[in-house]
């Protein structure tokens, strides 16, 4: 069976799960001049020759569009190569041009009407499963192509789905394709080293638009930048075995994001007790979180593994040491808690212990991997409670129980990954309420 009649890999509960959890409303405009091979598909009325067809579109990086067949009907289409075959006008129509070099499609069944089609964002009520799916790791021995982890994490997903695992004990970085096909490491050799194509315990990853690869390694006090395809980084911030704190130099940098709109990277500096951004190509950062120095104070960041920007400019950082999570308004010299304690470590709802990793949502709703409580908790904005949204708070290798949880993340779908780090795994917890 030829590639353009492969079904897409998306479950119809994984469709459902789309039209709940997306945030885009759009409405797609006139096809010309593209035929398909199904005759399975949503039906919706169209014009008597099917030149053009009118549907509802669910935009995403993946479902890209609907198209008119020959028996009136539209087809969800896959296409990795969303600005070669498709064009937008100021009115938000959007026009395939021409065929796709590789579709899936994949049918729905239900009726859809012409207009669009609203998408929403997860809500404080979003609920997971209470069993994780073992998707990369020692547990996933009967997946095809299953790479072993050593302590796992952090993770995150390109614009394509994709999943990306930091193996820090292998010291290397392993995608693990959106479309099926197997994993395949894409940085590090699996040995400690400093040449351009080693890592020596990397501790944080992003990927940006482009889909190159940012990689904080550590022990080399540098972030490495890795190119599609690339079988070398190349070094965007720090000096490769030289540590320092002046403001061109890292120390054990723990994690890195970076922001495509302004390509500015914000770094967690490990042992210099800051976050410095630092726009690509400069050769010193800006130091907007921390003064420094550990301590207790909300001008102190004691230890950190990550820090996370939101569109308003402002960083969250999850203080490991101190039990909390931190947001800095820069050019504030001190942070407001968001999370946890101001100097206490627990494990009741408003209390955190031993904070990894964290990701935010635009409500400005944080969820955060407890990893002294072995559990995930959302902390609505706000609040002064965390709640529980996987794990139980027990350590533990069960498919409900994690193990010192270092990375999370969510996939297009909403649904809840997690780098369970004590157990080499990592989970999938499916959304089941958005």
């Amino acid at each position: 069976m030829s590639t353009y009649h492969r079904m897409l890999r998306v479950l119809i509960a994984q469709m459902i799960l789309l039209l709940a959890s997306r945030i885009v409303s759009v409405q797609i405009g006139s096809i010309q001049g593209v035929s398909f091979f199904s005759s399975t598909g949503i039906t919706v009325p169209t014009n008597d020759s099917c030149a053009e067809c009118i549907c509802t579109m669910m935009l995403s990086d993946d479902i890209i569009g609907l198209s008119c067949s020959q028996n009136q009907t539209c087809l969800f289409v896959y296409n990795y190569s969303l600005p070669y075959n498709l064009t937008v006008d100021p009115n938000s129509s959007f026009y395939f041009r021409s065929l796709p070099p590789e579709q899936y499609y994949t049918t729905f069944e239900t009726t859809t009407n012409i207009g669009t089609t609203t998408e929403k964002q997860l809500t404080a009520q979003a609920v997971w499963s209470a069993t994780g799916d073992t998707v990369a790791g020692s547990s996933a021995a009967g997946l095809a192509g299953n790479i072993s982890l050593t302590g796992p994490g952090p993770i995150a997903f390109d614009i394509d789905n994709n999943l990306y695992v930091n193996d820090y004990g292998k010291h290397r970085v392993i995608i693990y394709p959106s479309n099926g096909s197997m994993p395949r490491v894409i940085a590090g050799t699996g040995t400690a080293g400093s040449k351009m194509n080693q890592l020596n315990s990397p501790n944080g990853i992003d990927i940006d638009t482009t889909g190159a690869l940012y990689i904080a390694d550590q022990n080399n006090h540098r972030i490495q930048r890795w190119l599609p395809g690339a079988t070398n980084g190349t070094t965007v911030a720090g000096t490769t075995g030289t540590s320092g704190s002046t403001l061109d130099l890292l120390n054990k940098p723990q994690s890195i994001s970076i922001d495509s709109s302004t390509w500015n990277m914000y770094i967690y500096d490990g042992q210099n007790y800051r976050v410095l951004k630092w726009q690509l190509g400069a050769s010193q950062g800006i130091m907007v979180a921390g003064n420094g120095s550990t301590g207790t104070s909300l001008s102190n960041i004691a230890y950190a593994y990550d820090a996370k920007f939101n569109s308003n400019g402002n960083i969250y950082v999850p203080d490991y040491n101190n039990g909390r999570v931190v947001k800095w308004t820069p050019p504030s010299t001190y942070g407001v808690l968001v999370a946890g304690q101001v100097s206490s470590s627990g494990s009741t709802s408003n209390r955190l212990k031993q904070p990894t990793q964290i990701i935010l949502n635009s409500a400005g709703d944080i969820y955060i991997c407890d990893y002294g409580n072995h559990r995930i908790q959302r902390w609505i904005n706000g609040a002064s409670n965390g709640s529980t949204v996987v794990g139980n708070g027990t350590a533990g290798s069960n498919s409900n129980q994690l193990h010192s949880p270092y990375g999370i993340a969510f996939d297009r779908f909403n649904n809840l990954y997690v780098a369970d780090s004590g157990n080499n795994r990592i989970l999938r917890f499916n959304l089941t309420n958005s």
